[in-house]
């Protein structure tokens, strides 16, 4: 297979010499010997010095991707070895769940790449170039070393069409499955792995799931963008008082109303309804409030939008704490930093004019890494406030 090379410009190897895996198109002084979105690369400073091995993909705005410091021109090795380095490093988890994310992109040192293991079920999901051209050799491994039932894959990411690719979703290997049951701390869910969001589940709240339980005993709760019910069902196994679910998907309810069911909770109400119309015209206060909106910033470019879209909801979820109450508030994008996150609740705090403490930060768990050289990979935090 030809090797590509890319050059960059004068003065721009720094952030790739720390190891970050991103260069964007601005960085590059020219390509040669591209053939195809993907390509393996090896990468240059201006001076000719070497810098790493990747990949490369014109019709990406992430142009180049370091995959290693290391000069190579076979890269399936390395994928392989890394892949199932990432499968052995969830071992200790399957004791709390069978509900777990196996690989997590750059996290995992493989670019685009996600796995999800749903007990013997497995979806996963490409989204770089760089790994599609590898998909066979990813299947292979996953069967070899996961042995699953079943094998789904939801390559239907809006981010593939920015690297050139088609969408693709079906069934790959195995007996066809739609739904599974998992288990997740002393909680059940059943997951619908054709249907639902990312792969199915929203894994990475797993953490935080449980800590709501914890204060949820005997309070009232409202969960907004409750999609299928996960923070409910914590609150309701925990005694809470009563359960309010608001999402704008009638499957999405549907499936809520299934999974507490499942888990042994008949009270509670569903709404149908978009969270901001509903928090902006209800007369109802609640003990605990729970924000866990879909990314309202995909691109930077919208930033500005995103942050108005964040200090509105939390407003209108402020005011409907009541005094001594709590409020769990999260966002789930990269652009949207902790600390700007935390601003913009500071702001939404203001506005309503009403005491707030941080009681606890959220993040992702750690079945969703992120490199220390990459802190984009950090894109799921969170706020547990007390309102007076």
């Amino acid at each position: 297979m030809k090797i590509a090379q890319v050059i960059l410009k004068p003065e721009k190897e720094k952030p790739v010499k720390k190891l970050h895996p991103w260069i964007f198109s601005g960085a590059i002084e020219r390509i040669e010997g591209y053939e195809f979105p993907g390509q393996v690369c090896h990468i240059f400073s201006n001076s000719g010095e070497f810098l790493g091995t990747g990949f490369v993909n014109k019709k990406s705005g992430i142009v180049c991707r370091l995959f290693t410091k290391d000069r190579v021109n076979r890269v399936e090795h390395i994928i392989r070895e890394r892949l199932i380095n990432a499968i052995k490093r969830r071992e200790r988890l399957k004791s709390i769940t069978n509900c777990i994310r196996y690989v997590h992109g750059e996290g995992d040192g493989l670019p685009g790449l996600i796995i999800d293991g749903y007990d013997d079920v497995v979806v996963f999901q490409i989204i770089s170039a760089a790994l599609e051209n590898y998909r066979e050799l990813i299947v292979e491994t996953i069967i070899e070393e996961m042995k699953p039932s079943s094998i789904y894959e939801r390559s239907d990411s809006s981010y593939r069409g920015e690297e050139g690719l088609n969408i693709r979703k079906g069934h790959v290997f195995g007996k066809e499955v739609e739904e599974v049951v998992i288990r997740e701390h002393h909680a059940r869910f059943t997951i619908n792995i054709t249907k639902g969001h990312k792969t199915g589940f929203y894994i990475d709240q797993r953490d935080n799931r449980k800590i709501l339980g914890d204060y949820a005993r005997d309070k009232d709760v409202c969960d907004c963008f409750c999609y299928t019910g996960g923070f409910s069902v914590y609150a309701g196994l925990n005694n809470a008082k009563s359960l309010t679910l608001v999402d704008s998907s009638k499957p999405a309810l549907e499936l809520a109303e299934k999974n507490l069911r499942m888990n042994g909770i008949t009270e509670f109400k569903t709404i149908r309804a978009n969270a901001f119309d509903f928090l902006r015209k209800t007369k109802d206060d609640f003990d605990i409030v729970i924000l866990d909106p879909p990314s309202f910033v995909k691109k930077i470019k919208y930033l500005h939008r995103a942050i108005k879209g964040y200090k509105d909801i939390n407003i209108y979820g402020i005011k409907r704490v009541r005094k001594g109450g709590y409020l769990f508030t999260f966002a789930c994008s990269h652009h949207m930093t902790i600390d700007l996150f935390q601003q913009v609740i500071f702001y939404a705090a203001s506005d309503v004019g009403r005491p707030a403490r941080i009681i606890r930060r959220f993040h992702q768990p750690e079945d969703h890494p992120f490199s220390i050289y990459h802190p984009e990979g950090e894109y799921l935090k969170g706020l547990l406030l007390q309102i007076d």
